[in-house]
């Protein structure tokens, strides 16, 4: 968050002039855009809720709105903790199952989809918007290089998880490691690819509110662009880890201003949008959660 506040302050700009900007466009009217936004908001959720149902009850069965809860509630609690580490807890801690440990694997393997969801459509964004972008060769090849070694490591990973299942056991962490991996063995081919699609239409539903905040702003830019340029962002979040949600935030909105930058568009506009998306995406659904665990923590207090 700092280093998006220093950012602004570079182009002279500050938080009251994103303020500025995103009430002008809500006196103009043009709030069809927002009300398209915070109706994909659910839908986003119920479609990760359902990948993650699938996925868990290969290990063991639950109800979709456990499924629910759990997702919202790893989506606040990674607000505090660190990296991915606060999601995967919160999801995993709230699942009522015996045998958690094992559906940390089943963590990753969600997070995985998700992660190669953004790869794919950035890789495609990457073409199309790079002659925009103005990068040196070099770092073209950087990127190039970099996104196809991500993309045939997992594509080697996909081929040979079976083998996870026949390493050594070990002792400890080490195997606590080893099993929560080896998760992805269990899995056919068919189901992975049935999580993966559900992960590729929630992608799909995430870069359309991006590109509705887009249009709510007024950018000039064409429907292709504003796609692509949403799917860059999304890209660069995913392969920069943040410490956190916050961090998360800071990460996307100094990507948008750079990426943005190039089209000629301010940086207090880019950074607008990107707290407009997060808000509605991140923020509201991380209090959902909030509101779950804490109902569900009075609860447990009163039966014992």
């Amino acid at each position: 968050m700092g280093a998006l506040w220093m950012t602004l302050k570079k182009n002279e700009q500050g938080l009251s002039d994103v303020w500025a900007i995103s009430k002008a466009k809500w006196e103009v009217g043009n709030t069809f855009w927002l009300f398209v936004m915070f109706l994909l908001v659910p839908l986003n959720w119920a479609l990760e809720s359902r990948k993650w149902q699938m996925l868990v009850s290969r290990i063991a069965p639950i109800r979709y709105g456990e499924a629910v809860k759990s997702t919202l509630t790893g989506l606040m609690t990674g607000l505090t903790m660190p990296a991915q580490v606060g999601e995967i807890v919160g999801r995993v801690g709230s699942l009522p199952i015996a045998g958690r440990s094992r559906t940390v694997g089943a963590a990753f393997v969600s997070g995985g989809i998700q992660f190669y969801a953004a790869v794919f459509a950035g890789i495609g964004a990457f073409f199309y918007a790079s002659p925009k972008l103005q990068l040196s060769s070099v770092v073209n090849g950087l990127l190039f290089t970099l996104l196809a070694v991500i993309v045939i490591l997992g594509v080697v990973f996909f081929v040979f998880r079976k083998k996870l299942a026949t390493v050594k056991p070990g002792t400890g962490w080490r195997e606590r490691i080893r099993s929560s991996v080896e998760v992805i063995s269990i899995y056919r081919d068919t189901e992975l690819l049935a999580a993966f699609g559900v992960g590729m239409i929630r992608y799909v539903t995430y870069t359309a509110q991006f590109v509705a905040a887009l249009l709510f702003f007024e950018f000039p830019l064409s429907p292709l662009y504003m796609t692509a340029c949403a799917a860059l962002v999304l890209l660069v979040k995913t392969l920069l880890p943040a410490l956190n949600l916050l961090g998360d935030l800071g990460v996307r909105g100094i990507t948008a201003v750079f990426i943005f930058e190039k089209f000629g568009i301010q940086a207090d506009l880019a950074v607008a949008v990107t707290l407009l998306v997060w808000a509605t995406n991140i923020l509201l659904p991380s209090l959902v959660g909030l509101i779950w665990l804490w109902v569900g923590s009075d609860r447990r207090k009163h039966v014992d």
